[in-house]
């Protein structure tokens, strides 16, 4: 997939377009972390390779921001911003994929994975899905409500780097290919 030793953004062209991907500082245990608002997905639309090769991308980018001195093995944090998320966003492929690739190819490197205000959508998925993950990484995911004042996400990532929309005081960060 990356026979340069990097993707090209020019392969990733129509995933960059739609901005859901922004990589947003630093949790407390010193993580690199990423949010994907799915709500900006489309799997009507999508191609899965270049889907693939986005996630690639996205993982790359998000272990090239782990200090070394205090995270030597390059785990990151990840946000699923499921807030507005419809039907058209609901994706199992895609699940499948960002999963397998994890679990392939960046193994061991998620240390924490949130989902973050899910639909009553989700929930279907993630009785189906949520069996057939190891225990380990499935020890890694949490389910956050936003109703909650004291969620995993206020007490993992600080702040000053959580972005407004999640009960934080920063902004959000610039997507993915706008940085």
């Amino acid at each position: 997939m990356m026979p340069s030793g990097r993707i090209p953004e020019s392969s990733i062209a129509n995933e960059l377009k739609c901005e859901k991907v922004v990589i947003q500082g630093l949790d407390k245990a010193s993580r690199p972390v990423m949010i994907v608002q799915v709500c900006k997905h489309n799997g009507w639309t999508r191609y899965i390779d270049e889907l693939e090769r986005l996630c690639c991308y996205a993982l790359d980018a998000l272990i090239s921001r782990a200090p070394e001195d205090k995270n030597p093995g390059a785990q990151c944090s990840v946000v699923l911003d499921l807030t507005n998320m419809g039907a058209l966003s609901m994706d199992i492929q895609a699940i499948k994929k960002l999963l397998q690739l994890l679990g392939e190819h960046y193994v061991e490197r998620l240390g924490v994975m949130y989902f973050f205000n899910p639909p009553s959508l989700f929930w279907g998925v993630w009785t189906s899905l949520s069996p057939l993950l190891p225990e380990p990484t499935r020890a890694k995911m949490k389910i956050i409500d936003p109703a909650s004042d004291s969620h995993d996400l206020i007490q993992d990532i600080p702040r000053e780097v959580l972005p407004r929309e999640f009960g934080g005081l920063a902004s959000m960060a610039p997507p993915l290919g706008r940085q």
